[in-house]
């Protein structure tokens, strides 16, 4: 069996939550990489990180990912450690080629994010990519937690975010794309 196919599977078997919001994921990331025009087997590349962006989460304790209040920062600590977890996982089913999109997809335009503290143009494309769209799918999914946001307030958060958390440029493309989404279709 194609290893990729394989983890997905896991991934939909073990932590159907997780495996949603991959493929909610990926959804946004194809449109981002159309809107920026990459070529075919870039936007293929994209997706598929998107929808596995989260498969370290397989090794984190559930008590953690399922919480119903704010996790301690022990426990964010814990949960961090997906990034290098997911790249384990991905080295195990020699996977490496979508390593970019899993490990950095929480570093920062500003240089303050996890695991490396990456900044600007340093961090790949397909991370800055998936981040805003995990971002995006993260604040308007329900959450354990809390309520979803509406897109118009994810929208602003992103924004928020320009030019420290994301890549600006990504950010114009994500607030141009949820609009198409959103936009009325005329009958």
């Amino acid at each position: 069996m194609d290893p990729l196919r394989s983890l997905v599977e896991r991934l939909d078997s073990e932590d159907p939550a997780t495996a949603a919001h991959g493929r909610a994921v990926a959804r946004w990331c194809s449109r981002i990489a159309a809107q920026l025009r990459l070529s075919r087997d870039e936007r293929a590349y994209i997706v598929r990180s998107g929808q596995i962006l989260d498969i370290g989460k397989l090794l984190v304790p559930d008590e953690l990912l399922r919480a119903p209040r704010p996790l301690l920062a022990a426990e964010r600590v814990t949960v961090a450690e997906h990034v290098i977890e997911g790249e384990r996982l991905l080295a195990e089913y020699g996977l490496l080629t979508y390593r970019d999109g899993v490990r950095f997809h929480h570093e920062r335009w500003d240089g303050r994010g996890y695991p490396d503290g990456l900044r600007g143009n340093t961090i790949p494309l397909v991370a800055r990519i998936v981040a805003v769209a995990d971002s995006y799918d993260a604040m308007t999914g329900q959450r354990p937690y809390r309520f979803p946001m509406t897109p118009d307030r994810a929208l602003l958060e992103i924004e928020r975010g320009r030019g420290r958390q994301f890549d600006p440029e990504i950010v114009d493309v994500m607030v141009a794309v949820v609009g198409e989404s959103l936009r009325p279709v005329a009958v």
